[in-house]
């Protein structure tokens, strides 16, 4: 699981940063080709479970640094940008995902910087 303190800092500097953005819970998990479209039978059924349980997006990673995080006792949090919809199939074009991953290093950077202040405290 995240930690809170790391969310609230990426929250408040995306605010601070004017950027859009969700809140929510993400699901994380290391089955990439298991659940993905093309591995088997009707994906958009296989996901829309998760959507209407209010999950904003699926990824792949984050559980494993959330893992790692806890058992090395290191605050972990994760800033996610969307390469599109699975649902819809709605794919932002490589202009919008470049703005999107450079925001994404602008805030996390600055949360980052956020969290050592607040340590100094």
């Amino acid at each position: 699981m995240a930690d809170y303190r790391t969310i609230i800092a990426l929250r408040n500097r995306a605010k601070k940063e004017d950027a859009d953005y969700n809140l929510g819970i993400i699901r994380t998990h290391d089955a990439f080709y298991m659940e993905s479209p093309f591995a088997f039978g009707d994906y958009k059924k296989r996901i829309s479970v998760w959507a209407e349980a209010g999950v904003l997006a699926i990824e792949n990673e984050s559980s494993t640094l959330f893992v790692i995080g806890s058992l090395r006792r290191v605050r972990v949090g994760s800033i996610l940008v969307a390469a599109g919809n699975l649902i819809t199939g709605k794919k932002g074009t490589k202009n919008e995902l470049q703005k999107s991953i450079d925001k994404a290093i602008i805030i996390a950077t600055g949360a980052l910087v956020d969290l050592q202040k607040e340590e100094k405290i």
